[in-house]
């Protein structure tokens, strides 16, 4: 009957709203479920079986949606942590690098009536600490737990979870720092230039916040 949604395609889609995460990475986990499911049906179909009844047998021989959703979910939270992480460091790097060079630019126009102090370069190389070495400890995070550390860890999906609340951090700190730098250069210390100032690390603040967001939904406990 056209429009008849068959047993495998019924669990296809149930599997699919039971999985957060990465888009990409569901979809595969999802295709490589639908194969399975059509290679068992095709094998009940050969042994006799009408499709209908094939069809429900393969999805028997899956177990519940509930039990590979469970298995699948783990997976999924790991490879949205690794993209926090990941999208941290290269975002930190990048606004590392932009600053130093604007800083190198307008650097005779900022101070041309006044000489760094002492207390201020301490700060900006504060600042400087503070975008790179978020950066490297997420890379190493990637490099060290999200593959040795998951392998003899006995809940994986607390490294999501932990990278979730990672990038939350580096983002408030990120939109912290931007606003004390404005407040302390004297060429940019009004109110315009630190929201200005502030309204442009929202940006990258932003993505790393919304990704690290996605991180804690696909980590996030389920009902059982």
């Amino acid at each position: 009957m056209r429009g008849e949604v068959g047993p495998i395609e019924e669990y296809v889609r149930a599997l699919t709203a039971a999985l957060p995460g990465p888009a990409r990475a569901r979809a595969s986990l999802v295709g490589e479920a639908r194969d399975g499911l059509v290679d068992a049906a095709t094998a009940y179909r050969a042994a006799g079986y009408p499709t209908g009844r094939a069809e429900q047998l393969a999805v028997a021989d899956f177990g519940t949606v509930g039990e590979l959703a469970g298995e699948y979910r783990t997976e999924l939270a790991l490879s949205q942590g690794r993209r926090t992480l990941l999208l941290t460091a290269a975002v930190q790097l990048n606004v590392w690098l932009f600053s130093e060079l604007s800083w190198r630019l307008a650097e005779h126009q900022v101070w041309s009536s006044a000489t760094p102090s002492a207390g201020y370069r301490l700060l900006a190389r504060a600042v400087d600490a503070l975008q790179l070495i978020p950066a490297g400890l997420a890379l190493c995070a990637v490099l060290v737990a999200f593959t040795y550390g998951q392998r003899v860890l006995s809940r994986p999906e607390l490294l999501a979870r932990a990278s979730g609340v990672f990038g939350f951090g580096v983002a408030a700190t990120m939109l912290v720092s931007c606003a004390v730098m404005s407040v302390a250069t004297p060429g940019l210390a009004s109110v315009g230039s630190v929201t200005t100032s502030v309204l442009a690390a929202a940006v990258p603040a932003g993505l790393i916040a919304a990704s690290a967001r996605r991180s804690l939904v696909a980590a996030a406990p389920r009902p059982a």
